[in-house]
């Protein structure tokens, strides 16, 4: 590995003040501290150009280059005959990396011109890892076939993604870029579709381009893309799409290359407008009457015709026949709701032979209820959003003893209990699930880790009794049941509760944060989107929850679900624990304990994406920065290297390691 060489990280930045205190430390922050940090400052008007000057003053490596407005393209090319690296990478300001960003490059660069790897999409806090085609090294007739299907395969079928046309997941040579940044200069005049122009001049000039499927630690921000439907929006979009067409035709018949890519890009790039577009009945007019005569994008359709090209989910055929806008429209809404329909049916087609294999196991009374708990599960988002004010009048009054008061740390202590709970002993539970509780007697090695089942709960709670009778005869959920039991156990016993399915790759202590809070929770990521109620948003992860012994706060809860049982006789929707907990926050509950819960802003949902992935490194350090959710249904592949059997299961890594 080559550990001394310098690498040039260029940032073009065009008023980005929103994200560059998020952007630059990111890079600042690099494991690998040999880098120069090349900010591109292409003539700012909001207070871009005041953050990034702060940053230089305190790190010797960045280096700021204020110029005019040029657009994109003449920022990246500024930006890279400023380097001095002797491997370059790109990060889009709006965009962040981890701290291993370059160091994973480096590993992996060796003799090669360029390596790529794959990327995390961020969409408002949800990271989805997006991967490569596999791990490969294209050189010559490979190299060769990469470029001729950048876009689309020689079929007309979508590339598979061997390297990605973006320039942000790649590292590279310098001397390599340096050979085509010229010619990139002279395609000032692109403003959309620049990175499949870069990718296509890079694959022209690389000799030997790796390729690692594993997803490196970009966080590609597709939330901050607005809608673009301003006035005149569509005429410049169609007019930039055509711009970067003709520029990447000329290039292909420069080179001796046949034009599908520059079509293919065309066609991406409408597909975009047209999804944007669907939901506004004058802009679809407009793009209607302007496609309509445009003999670019018949030919790109033509082209593209094997491409499963969609809109809402219909298929480009639709658009091929020119439908009138308000009969395709019509179609849409249609396709919508009978979409929706299908769904449904299929629901209840799967849960038939279910609900018949009850009736002959438990009885009709059984089944029913079984039944109706499946049908809350399937609309539970639905019913949390719908039937949360009508929650509030009912539960708010069951709270009122306890508004203003609050918790006196002095009385209520801090117990070092863990409670992970499986209803039916962890003996007889699925490998993942004991998996799990290893981790957590790891993660927690001065507790008392106090595995919770059937056989004995009734130790340590004291939940009202026609509460578990009914429980019992079936009329409760397991999974509401599990939600009654852990403020229960919570109120009664003080420490922390963690679901069955919880793994820790580290020490991740919620009791070590109570010494001045009476609860603690963790809000992650995507926390806030969960539930959002009277301008106040989640902040809490109610399968992760600890609480000093006999707090206000979980003697609330545990009222709350108490009284609301006895007076209603159901607890009216799958997430009534969310619920409550919006309402205790709505309503202050313990000083507004739900308002001081720490926020971490790692994903505590990656590790249930990754699991049948290939097993690589780099994947670790990102799953431990937060204990991670798993299903307890999750089926074993049976693969020796995948993440799950390296990291959960504890296989040998052997040869995993080596990638």
């Amino acid at each position: 590995m080559d550990t001394n060489s310098m690498v040039s990280i260029v940032l073009p930045i065009y008023n980005q003040e929103k994200y560059l205190d998020i952007s630059v430390p990111a890079v600042m922050r690099q494991e690998y501290q040999n880098i120069e940090i090349i900010l591109v400052n292409d003539g700012s008007t909001d207070s871009s150009k005041q953050i990034i000057d702060k940053y230089r003053d305190i790190d010797h490596r960045i280096v700021v280059i204020d110029k005019e407005n040029g657009g994109l393209v003449d920022a990246t090319v500024t930006g890279v005959r400023a380097a001095h690296g002797k491997y370059l990478c790109f990060l889009d300001p709006d965009d962040t990396i981890g701290e291993d960003y370059i160091e994973n490059f480096i590993r992996k660069i060796g003799d090669c011109d360029a390596v790529a790897s794959g990327f995390y999409r961020n969409n408002c806090g949800k990271i989805m890892p997006l991967f490569l085609e596999k791990d490969h090294v294209y050189e010559g007739a490979d190299l060769d076939l990469c470029r001729k299907e950048l876009l689309i395969k020689r079929n007309g079928r979508r590339s598979q993604n061997p390297l990605y046309i973006s320039r942000w997941n790649k590292m590279y040579r310098m001397e390599v870029v340096k050979q085509f940044i010229d010619i990139f200069a002279g395609c000032k005049q692109v403003s959309l579709g620049e990175d499949s122009i870069f990718t296509y001049l890079l694959l022209l000039n690389c000799k030997k381009i790796r390729a690692t499927r594993a997803a490196n630690s970009y966080y590609y921000n597709i939330g901050n893309q607005s809608s673009m439907m301003k006035t005149g929006a569509i005429n410049v979009y169609l007019d930039k799409t055509h711009r970067a067409f003709d520029t990447l035709m000329n290039l292909e018949k420069r080179y001796g290359d046949e034009d599908t890519q520059a079509y293919a890009l065309f066609y991406f790039l409408t597909e975009s407008i047209f999804y944007r577009a669907r939901n506004n009945r004058d802009d679809f007019h407009r793009l209607y009457q302007k496609l309509k005569k445009d003999s670019v994008y018949q030919t790109a359709l033509r082209k593209c015709k094997h491409i499963n090209g969609k809109l809402g989910e219909i298929d480009i055929s639709l658009r091929q026949s020119f439908l009138s806008p308000a009969t395709y429209q019509w179609t849409l809404s249609e396709f919508d709701t009978l979409k929706n329909a299908a769904r449904g049916l299929k629901w209840y087609v799967q849960g038939a032979p279910v609900f018949l294999r009850n009736i002959r196991t438990k009885g009709l009374e059984r089944a029913l209820y079984l039944n109706r708990f499946r049908k809350d599960r399937h609309r539970a988002f639905w019913d949390l959003n719908h039937m949360l004010p009508e929650l509030e009048k009912r539960i708010t009054p069951i709270l009122a003893s306890f508004v203003g008061a609050q918790t006196d740390l002095s009385s209520c202590p801090l117990e070092r209990n863990v409670f992970v709970f499986w209803w039916d002993d962890f003996d007889q539970a699925p490998v993942l699930v004991k998996r799990c509780l290893e981790s957590v007697r790891s993660a927690h090695p001065d507790c008392r880790v106090i595995p919770i089942s059937k056989k004995n709960y009734l130790e340590y709670t004291d939940i009202h009794p026609r509460i578990l009778k009914d429980y019992n005869e079936g009329k409760i959920s397991v999974q509401t049941f599990s939600d009654i039991l852990r403020f229960n156990l919570l109120k009664k016993n003080g420490g922390v509760w963690i679901d069955a399915t919880i793994y820790f790759e580290k020490e991740y202590n919620l009791l070590n944060r109570l010494e001045t809070k009476p609860i603690e929770s963790v809000a992650f990521s995507t926390s806030a989107d969960f539930l959002q109620y009277k301008g106040e948003v989640c902040s809490w992860s109610g399968y992760f929850f600890a609480s000093r012994k006999n707090s206000v706060f979980t003697q609330a809860m545990d009222t709350v679900f108490r009284e609301y049982y006895l007076k209603y006789h159901t607890y009216s929707l799958y997430f009534f624990i969310d619920a409550a907990l919006m309402i205790c926050k709505v309503n202050h509950i313990d000083n507004d304990a739900l308002r001081n819960i720490h926020h971490n802003d790692a994903d505590m949902t990656l590790l249930a994406k990754l699991l049948n992935e290939p097993y690589d490194p780099v994947y670790r350090k990102h799953i431990s920065k937060i204990p991670q959710k798993l299903a307890w249904s999750y089926k074993d592949d049976g693969s020796e290297d995948s993440v799950y059997a390296v990291i959960v299961n504890k296989q040998e890594e052997n040869v995993c390691l080596q990638k």
